[in-house]
């Protein structure tokens, strides 16, 4: 989970808040904790079979296309969980870094202004 406050409610309500394909249990509050929208999350993931394919408390190293890309446009993906490295192909990578992200601007080699 992002760093949030101990206190933090969202400002949606659960009607505009869940998947269409999944609402909220009635017995979730209108504006709920982020508790209880992270159970939301884990009850989706579960009900659909998703947690199979989510790596948590895992870093991507790194991302590459693959030598035969132009043909399959497949990606190398090379992980580390617990200091163990693993490598994969996919066919597709979604990057997904969230508003907190700091990010990595090389000023040294822009050749602009």
């Amino acid at each position: 989970m992002t760093r949030v406050y101990r206190s933090l409610v969202t400002n949606v309500c659960k009607e505009m808040s869940c998947y269409s394909d999944f609402p909220f249990r009635e017995d979730y509050p209108n504006f709920m904790s982020h508790e209880k929208f992270w159970d939301y999350l884990r009850e989706f993931a579960e009900h659909f079979g998703l947690l199979r394919y989510i790596r948590f408390k895992t870093t991507v190293l790194s991302v590459t296309k693959r030598p035969d890309f132009s043909e399959t446009g497949q990606w190398d993906v090379v992980t580390e969980t617990e200091g163990k490295r693993d490598r994969a192909v996919f066919d597709a990578v979604m990057v997904c870094t969230g508003q907190f992200l700091s990010p990595h601007l090389p000023l040294e080699s822009f050749p602009g202004e």
